[in-house]
């Protein structure tokens, strides 16, 4: 998406590093609009 400050990242999901195996099945298994996001750390 683009905008005044220049493009704007669309985020579908983000999930906490613990939980990778749930974001792949998430990402492999859902129709992705966005990116799919791992946090690292607060």
């Amino acid at each position: 998406m683009a905008s005044n400050k220049g493009l704007v990242p669309y985020l579908d999901a983000v999930f906490p590093a613990a939980e990778i195996q749930a974001a792949v099945k998430y990402a492999t298994t859902q129709h992705l609009k966005g990116k799919v996001v791992l946090q690292i750390s607060e």
